[in-house]
């Protein structure tokens, strides 16, 4: 959100998303938990990204502004 969303987007709210099929559930979740457990800093929506691609699960991302 805020002024640098706003000159990239042309409104200054952001929105994405990341939805990950019914049947890959399961291994995004034990992927993201041993990706998380073994670091420090927080997971941003781009090492989720990372994560299934790495992992050759499948997802949709998109987003709104």
């Amino acid at each position: 959100m805020g002024p640098l969303v706003e000159q990239f987007y042309g409104d200054s709210d952001y929105e994405y998303y990341l939805t990950i099929p019914k049947n890959e559930v399961k291994k995004f979740t034990l992927e993201i938990l041993k990706k998380a457990f073994n670091q420090n800093e927080a997971l941003r929506y781009y090492d989720l990204i990372k994560v299934c691609d790495a992992n050759k699960i499948r997802y949709s991302n998109n987003y709104w502004a």
